[in-house]
């Protein structure tokens, strides 16, 4: 007879606190709805980066940790979401 896993042998996701970003959620879903492009800054170890001219295609929760999966051309891009900082939709950053 087999035995129910214990507590330790299960495995347990810590979900990625997104407070304070969910404009930026809610920009991303919009854009990927609307197929508009979008800019944002990604922090690196090495410093932030300007990412610009993105197109969202779905946002992906895995293990508990969110991602913006993209298309940089014909390149496809994963970027964890708390790293992204300063979202735009390509369509507000063409807006004076």
């Amino acid at each position: 007879m087999r035995q129910a896993p214990s507590t330790r042998d299960t495995i347990a996701h810590q979900y990625e606190d997104l407070s304070g970003r969910e404009d930026s959620f809610r920009q991303l879903k919009q854009a990927i709805e609307h197929r508009h492009p979008v800019n944002f800054r990604y922090r690196k170890p090495d410093g932030e980066k300007l990412v610009e001219a993105i197109e969202p295609y779905q946002l992906v929760n895995q293990n508990g940790i969110w991602y913006l999966a993209a298309c940089e051309g014909l390149q496809a891009l994963e970027n964890r979401l708390p790293k992204c900082n300063q979202t735009r939709t390509q369509l507000e950053a063409d807006t004076p």
